[in-house]
């Protein structure tokens, strides 16, 4: 099959895929039990619940919303029309989604490593703490980076091998916005590949060499079918985006997520009085560490934070450094190798011509045989007039110093272009020097970068969003194993057997990334405060079978909404005034309170339910 040939796929990748599939869902199914245990700690839950609920067709409030991103909400949606209503689907549809891209990702790391590198950086991203903390949870991060995941491979895939795999990198593009809408940050990273492949400023520099020559080429380009299928994947996304937007419409009173996303896409920072609100500029750089391997994780609330660091976190990072430096160091003996074999080969081949020459003119005396001149070729060099690469690298210092410079104190839209720009000018730099893979390093720098920026740049800062530029992360731990294994790849004689370092190595990552993993659960401090909402919501519905035909009010909505399944009046501290002229049968507040016309008749946890007298 083609679409196996293309993606690097073989049956010698048959164990690996079968264990990385079994892996995945072993850890998928452990976490929707310990979910389930652990109870609904993340807010935003609950709307892709009532989401779901109303795509199901039970419509609990007068003027639905939709807040965030509908696609898991659709497909949670069609498992509740089946009479599977509970929270236990939504895990099971994020936690299929999670395995779908970590296969994608182990896809993509074989246009670079072998198959036990891929493996092993599978594992590893699948293993790390932060991923294990929103996997199979409900949350959407996880979802969209395994959308995002594979339209990268399918756009990998259209630039490297057939142009017919932009229609589904596309229509998957498409699909991670609607799964949340921060995947369209991963438009850079696609343009820099792209880019990787057509220069631009070779093309700016033919266009100023050669005119001629340049409209020739543009014309030729044109009519190829890179454009042809570039336009039916445009056109197609496009009709895929009306749809959803028309099939949303028919089930809210307000597409609400749209303007959710201005945040990220405006580039500004926000003020508000989010419990997550910090001005710590450095929250994901000084807490990476915890992100990786973390040995505690603990509950502030319904917000998990993760602490200590494991010796892990630090061997992940140390293999990720050192392997980067001795790449480099690699990368850059063998440019200076190349230049001697270069002048060395050029010494050779002058002698061999004048070898060549003395031995024809052997043969013209003797036999009066006539010898055609040997013509020297040389290969075109990328810039021609040599004016536009001095210009290319002193921009690039330029920009790159401009945007160091203006970090954190401008939009972060402006300081990712110049970023993206930069990536781009580099590429061109770089491209002299024939680097393999190039175009795909650049494009994880720049999917690395982009996500890192923009969230850096948002005054609401919370772990899992910084799930996003893991992927690229790990693409670059396993691109430092490669050429750690590289130094290491020789053999031990150990009780009458040949054991080779490197894979002895490999074996023992995959080991201690699988055990951390399945212990994973034992790092979390369980906080018995999470399931006061619905231990609250099952004693009001035993208290009083007959609560739906009531009016409730309560201190948070979302949760409520859920649990009791009916339309909630909501009442924060400020407006509890409103309680002692209201109708209202029940109120649930996160702290005590004195209510003249009502009395408290349960406590769960922090929360208080309390009864109108004379009810």
């Amino acid at each position: 099959m083609k679409f196996i040939k293309d993606i690097n796929i073989n049956r010698m990748d048959s164990p690996y895929i079968l264990f990385l599939l079994i892996f995945t869902s072993l850890i998928t199914i452990n976490l929707i039990f310990f979910n389930n245990q652990l109870g609904i700690y993340c807010s935003d839950v609950f709307i892709y619940l009532l989401n779901s609920l109303n795509y199901a067709g039970v419509n609990i409030d007068a003027n639905p919303t939709m807040y965030l991103s509908p696609i898991i909400c659709m497909i949670t949606g069609g498992i509740f029309r089946l009479g599977y209503v509970n929270v236990n689907a939504l895990y099971i549809v994020t936690g299929i989604f999670a395995i779908f891209g970590n296969l994608g990702f182990y896809i993509l790391l074989k246009k670079r490593f072998n198959k036990i590198l891929s493996l092993i950086g599978s594992i590893l991203l699948f293993s790390l703490s932060l991923n294990l903390l929103w996997l199979a949870n409900g949350t959407l991060d996880i979802p969209a980076i395994g959308l995002s995941i594979w339209s990268i491979l399918f756009f990998t895939l259209a630039v490297d091998k057939n142009p017919k795999y932009y229609i589904p990198s596309l229509l998957l593009f498409v699909l991670s916005i609607f799964t949340r809408y921060t995947a369209g940050l991963i438009i850079p990273v696609l343009l820099i590949y792209f880019f990787g492949k057509y220069d631009l400023f070779q093309c700016l520099d033919k266009l100023l060499s050669d005119r001629e020559s340049f409209k020739e080429s543009a014309k030729a380009f044109f009519k190829t079918n890179e454009v042809k299928y570039i336009i039916i994947a445009l056109i197609s996304s496009i009709i895929l985006t009306i749809i959803f937007l028309y099939v949303i419409s028919g089930y809210v009173t307000n597409l609400g997520f749209l303007s959710q996303s201005s945040a990220v896409s405006s580039g500004l920072k926000t003020s508000t009085v989010d419990s997550a609100f910090t001005t710590n500029t450095y929250f994901y750089i000084t807490n990476f560490l915890n992100f990786l391997f973390s040995n505690n994780i603990i509950f502030k609330g319904n917000i998990p934070s993760l602490y200590n660091p494991s010796i892990i976190s630090y061997l992940v990072l140390f293999i990720t450094i050192i392997g980067l430096i001795i790449g480099g160091l690699k990368l850059k003996y063998q440019k200076k190798r190349h230049i001697n074999l270069n002048g060395l080969s050029d010494f050779k081949s002058e002698n061999k011509i004048e070898t060549v020459t003395k031995t024809t003119d052997y043969k013209v005396k003797n036999e009066k045989i006539e010898s055609k001149p040997i013509k020297k070729t040389s290969k075109e060099p990328l810039f021609k007039t040599k004016k536009l690469e001095p210009l290319l690298k002193l921009i690039f210092i330029i920009t790159l110093i401009f945007a160091v410079l203006s970090f954190d104190k401008i939009s972060s839209t402006i300081t990712l272009i110049l970023i993206s720009f930069d990536i781009l000018i580099l590429n061109s730099l770089l491209s002299n020097h024939k680097i393999k893979y190039l175009n795909l390093d650049l494009a994880m720098i720049t999917w690395f970068l982009v996500y890192l920026i923009a969230f850096t740049y948002i005054n609401i800062k919370v772990n899992r969003y910084i799930l996003t530029v893991m992927p690229a992360f790990v693409y670059f731990f396993t691109l430092g194993l490669n050429y750690i294994s590289q130094e290491l790849d020789f053999n031990l004689n150990l009780f009458k057997h040949k054991i080779n370092t490197s894979q002895l190595l490999a074996i023992l990552l995959i080991i201690i990334f699988v055990f951390s993993a399945f212990t994973f659960t034992s790092t979390v401090t369980i906080d018995q405060e999470i399931k006061s909402p619905e231990l609250m919501s099952q004693y009001l519905k035993h208290y009083d079978p007959d609560y739906e035909s009531k009016n409730i009010g309560v201190y948070n909505k979302r949760p409520f909404s859920w649990f009791l399944h009916k339309d909630l009046f909501g009442i924060d501290k400020y407006h509890r005034d409103y309680l002692e002229q209201s109708d209202l049968t029940y109120y649930i507040s996160n702290e005590k309170v004195n209510l003249t016309n009502y009395h408290q008749i349960q406590k769960e946890g922090k929360l208080y339910l309390y009864e109108r007298n004379n009810a």
